[in-house]
């Protein structure tokens, strides 16, 4: 088992991405799905949001996700690398909250690498999943936003995203 500050923060944190999806719901137009996860949840949120700040996470790398890939989708010419950037930068800091909990502070830049590679992976990972879905619901999609994007360049930046992983894994293999 986790010890129990370990534990109650990895629990903050999933729910401190929750409420950042419930926000990105929010802007996607889907307030009624939004709305009743804020009316479950909302206490929840709160005291894992507050719970963090005690811990000293930068809680703004989370809950401004939404608003920062909102403005990241509706920019001019967007690219795989700029429409993934806010998960990457996200997913980085949430990775660095790992360090303390382990006592590792030494880790914090390696585990920071190792999150935004990782979000970077996923989050385009998730726009080739459900490419054919959103281009038949007419949704957005980060491959078809950066288009003209081939499939030879959507698998260049998942192998880069995944060789930064093994990277970062292989310092570890050497602490």
């Amino acid at each position: 088992p986790l010890p129990p500050r370990t534990a109650q923060t990895m629990s903050a944190l999933n729910l401190l991405l929750i409420q950042s999806k419930v926000k990105d719901d929010e802007i996607d137009g889907e307030s009624f799905k939004a709305g009743v996860a804020r009316a479950l949840y909302s206490r929840k949120f709160e005291k894992a949001q507050a719970f963090l700040e005690e811990q000293g996470f930068a809680i703004e790398a989370v809950t401004g996700l939404p608003q920062v890939q909102s403005r990241a989708e509706k920019a001019p010419a967007p690219t795989l690398e700029s429409l993934s950037a806010p998960t990457s930068y996200t997913l980085g800091e949430i990775f660095v909250a790992i360090g303390p909990l382990l006592e590792k502070e030494s880790l914090k830049e390696s585990l920071r690498s190792l999150g935004s590679s990782l979000g970077g992976f996923l989050y385009l990972w998730d726009a080739l999943c459900d490419l054919e879905a959103d281009r038949k619901k007419g949704c957005f999609n980060a491959i078809l936003a950066a288009a003209p994007v081939g499939e030879r360049e959507v698998e260049t930046f998942l192998y880069a995203r995944l060789d930064e992983i093994d990277d970062v894994v292989d310092r570890f293999s050497q602490i």
